[in-house]
């Protein structure tokens, strides 16, 4: 049997401009009981502490076991990566950014951290070993906010701030709506040429403008089904944006590496 809680806090009113807000995921599995979940795509940059049982981390291209760290910090994730084999007690807190918060936060291009997961101590920009012991001691996500939000505040105020040319609602209003937005458009609406508004694509929030609606698109597919389970991917990826079947099978490929068919959304840690 599995006991499954996700919990949300929203930031200091300082921290909002930079973190959309926090998660906390707790699950009690049974024991003698694995849990598999594969890892999918992600449009959130966050940076999460892991501080229940270490897990298996398994690279699904070559099967190889990955290193477990406490704090990773992960970029946009394009497609399904690893395979996670959970056991025991899994507790996450999950620092979920706005679009560009990563960016203004650390001050590195996001293209260095889309599709990777790396843990936080190697940046020296939090001192993750402490935060996530001080974090392990606590029963109380009230707690935790607290702790995670007296680096997190030092780090707003002693940063080197970044020039933002394409801000979040512009990003967020690209999530929301369900127009493309070709790059040619964009780059008229925003002063920029078409090689400018990639720049700031790759170095605000970690892909190019096609990528990021690529993301938009499928994401919109995949809560939709989650929403509506009973409804079929013909009716689905039509209103999702896609132009036909094919269209959103090629997605499916390239994201999770299977057919609509074969989804099961129990399967992914979504």
């Amino acid at each position: 049997m599995v006991s499954h809680k996700i919990h949300h806090l929203t930031p200091h009113p300082l921290l909002l401009p930079f973190i959309k807000y926090y998660s906390i995921r707790e699950i009690d599995i049974t024991r003698h009981t694995t849990l598999k979940k594969l890892t999918t795509y992600g449009l959130q940059t966050s940076i999460d502490f892991f501080l229940g049982t270490p897990f298996q981390i398994i690279n699904i291209a070559d099967s190889t076991e990955q290193r477990f760290n406490r704090c990773m910090i992960r970029g946009l994730r394009t497609s399904c990566k690893y395979l996670l084999n959970l056991t025991g007690r899994f507790l996450s807190f999950n620092i979920k950014f706005t679009p560009t918060g990563m960016y203004q936060l650390l001050g590195i291009p996001m293209e260095h951290f889309t599709d990777q997961d790396i843990p936080l101590a190697t940046l020296n920009a939090l001192p993750a070993d402490e935060i996530a012991e001080r974090l392990a001691l606590e029963d109380s996500n009230d707690k935790r906010r607290q702790i995670i939000e007296s680096y997190l505040i030092k780090k707003i105020n002693t940063r080197e701030k970044k020039i933002i040319y394409l801000n979040d609602s512009f990003y967020e209003k690209m999530i929301e709506e369900k127009a493309d937005h070709p790059i040619q458009q964009l780059s008229i609406r925003y002063h920029l040429s078409e090689r400018q508004l990639e720049r700031c694509f790759l170095k605000e929030i970690g892909t190019t403008p096609k990528g990021y609606e690529q993301l938009i698109r499928f994401d919109r597919l995949i809560q939709k089904k989650i929403t509506c389970p009973t409804h079929n991917w013909t009716s689905l990826c039509h209103d999702a944006g896609y132009y036909d079947q094919m269209h959103m099978i090629r997605a499916f490929k390239a994201i999770l590496k299977i057919t609509p068919k074969e989804f099961v959304a129990s399967n992914y840690a979504i």
